[in-house]
């Protein structure tokens, strides 16, 4: 009896006895691994039509917005506006402790935070109602300008403290002025429906902006023997102005257009 259940568990494990396949066969199919494969595939396709459908809705997205020359007009200026103040904060301490009155750490701390001060101080109370009485396009010019003359003035004013902060006091108050404007044009004058795509879009751009002004006015500061480099600041600004006011009146329009009441 031994010897014949050893022989029938041997077959078993061989495969060769019908009741053993048989049970074999039936674990088979009703173990969870019997599905395992299909559902795992229908997974990976849900996904990639989930991915597929995601892209193709952005860029459909992308293109909307873009077709605007008003609001692709504002996207550049935020670009510029950006890119050229990211790049001067990445250099301003080099410059004020190579070459002006800020030599010392200490110093140069405090103007950094007298900035910061300033920027949260205009920001607050005064571009907030000045956007709501002028409106966004008068400020956004407004405040290319003064980051314009700022970057033009610095490497006069700086060696000078008293003259150094009135142009600190400048990039404060044109990043205060130009920032919350270009937001506020990005959001108004995207298609509807799409205002938190735009949104999104411009600070994506503000991202790259932010990655690609200290690379830039690094090289440049290297390049041009050190403070010059923020003429070309000067320039990228002037050349944001020069935009703003040539683009004044379509944006104006597109504004009164949207805000017009639906009949």
């Amino acid at each position: 009896m031994k010897v014949k259940f050893i022989e029938a568990l041997s077959q078993c494990k061989r495969g060769r006895h019908a009741r053993c396949r048989q049970t074999r066969i039936r674990r088979h199919e009703t173990h969870v691994n019997f599905a395992k494969g299909p559902i795992l595939e229908l997974v990976r396709a849900a996904k990639g039509h989930v991915a597929q459908s995601h892209i193709g809705t952005w860029f459909q997205d992308a293109r909307r917005l873009l077709s605007d020359k008003s609001f692709t007009v504002v996207l550049l200026l935020a670009f510029l506006q950006v890119f050229g103040f990211v790049g001067v904060e990445s250099v301003l301490a080099l410059a004020l402790h190579d070459s002006y009155a800020l030599a010392t750490s200490k110093q140069q701390y405090i103007a950094f935070m007298y900035i910061g001060v300033m920027l949260i101080l205009i920001n607050g109370g005064v571009t907030r109602p000045l956007i709501g009485k002028l409106g966004e396009t008068k400020i956004l010019t407004a405040g290319q300008f003064m980051l314009g003359l700022a970057m033009l003035l610095l490497p006069y004013f700086a060696p000078n403290q008293p003259l150094l902060w009135i142009s600190l006091t400048l990039v404060a108050a044109g990043s205060a002025f130009a920032s919350p404007a270009l937001s506020s044009l990005s959001s108004r004058l995207a298609p509807e429906g799409l205002q938190g795509f735009a949104l999104g879009f411009s600070q994506t751009l503000g991202s790259l902006a932010r990655i690609l002004g200290p690379l830039t006015f690094g090289i440049l500061y290297e390049r041009l023997n050190g403070p010059r480099s923020l003429y070309l600041t000067a320039a990228i600004m002037m050349v944001g102005l020069l935009i703003a006011l040539g683009s004044y009146r379509a944006i104006q329009a597109r504004l009164a257009l949207y805000s017009a009441p639906v009949h």
